[in-house]
């Protein structure tokens, strides 16, 4: 990969935070009908959100809420940024589907939700991150956090 391509782990930080704040001013926009609901296509059910929230699964059967997918959010960011590339994947020939960055940041927005106590720590986690630093290992971590809390919640419910 050519040296212009590689990010440092500062960037990385930015450009998931960036994200955030851009996928949190869509899915906003969602439900507040500024932007079109999404056409619902292959999703499932578990992959949905609801808006105004950002975690999966969650609200989903309020017929008042808009639902929507990461790849909504992500074909809504490439159309209005410059970098389409960093927000969608695949091409031609695959289907288009949302970028780890924007699966990671829908993720961190999920995961502030859910555990609003630990989203400053989180936060500067994220800032201070250290060499080597990758989006697919911090999608890992919070996917990881997220099964875990989601297991606990089955359990005291039993």
């Amino acid at each position: 990969m050519p040296a212009e391509f590689i990010m440092s782990s500062t960037e990385i930080a930015n450009a998931i935070l960036a994200t955030a704040d851009a996928c949190r001013a869509v899915v906003a926009a969602f439900a507040a009908g500024r932007l079109p609901a999404p056409v619902l296509g292959r999703n499932k059910r578990c992959d949905l959100r609801a808006a105004p929230g950002f975690a999966r699964g969650v609200g989903i059967n309020d017929s008042s809420r808009v639902l929507y997918s990461a790849r909504d959010v992500a074909v809504v960011l490439a159309e209005e940024m410059s970098a389409p590339n960093m927000l969608i994947s695949g091409g031609r020939h695959a289907p288009r589907r949302a970028s780890q960055l924007v699966l990671v940041a829908l993720a961190l927005l999920e995961f502030f939700e859910e555990h609003p106590e630990e989203k400053q720590e989180m936060l500067t986690n994220i800032n201070s991150c250290k060499q080597g630093f990758q989006i697919h290992s911090l999608l890992k971590t919070l996917r990881s956090r997220r099964s875990k809390a989601y297991r606990l919640m089955m359990q005291s419910q039993q």
